[in-house]
């Protein structure tokens, strides 16, 4: 759906300024589409999200892209650094679904988002409508059965 989209990731300790985190995306000939160099000043542990800006490359409709995240514990060691990654297609959305998102609720549209498996859309609906309520059960609910969904791939 998104041309740049946004990414989240979870850090389970704070990272301080010595902590160099490197972002990059890449498309199916591994060509760099976007790659930023992050510090870390004073990170704190939870949600971290990275969205690319309107300077990157937007991702093309129907090609595979991987990104990954690399977090430098040791930046004298660049070869031990904590890294995730996956993959990421963009896609279209059919009418009927744009439709349908046009006329919902937001959280309408996350549950919308994931019955079509458009799992960072999902993730980018809800994450902000979680992080002003967390205490509200539906919200609260709504997130862990999102991050819990057995099809999640995001």
């Amino acid at each position: 759906m998104s041309d740049r989209p946004t990414f989240w990731f979870y850090l389970p300790a704070p990272l301080t300024g010595n902590t160099p985190i490197e972002f990059v995306v890449q498309d199916a000939i591994n060509r760099y589409v976007y790659n930023t160099r992050i510090a870390a000043a004073k990170t704190q542990a939870g949600l971290m999200q990275l969205s690319l800006p309107t300077t990157a490359q937007p991702l093309e409709v129907g090609k595979s892209y991987t990104w990954t995240l690399s977090i430098y514990c040791d930046p004298a060691k660049p070869s031990q650094a904590v890294f995730v990654n996956s993959l990421i297609q963009r896609m279209a959305a059919r009418p009927d679904l744009q439709r349908r998102l046009s006329t919902s609720a937001p959280l309408e549209q996350v549950k919308l988002y994931v019955m079509n498996g458009i799992w960072y859309e999902a993730l980018n609906g809800l994450a902000p409508l979680y992080r002003a309520n967390p205490q509200e059960r539906q919200m609260a609910a709504a997130w862990a059965s999102l991050l819990q969904h057995p099809l999640n791939g995001a």
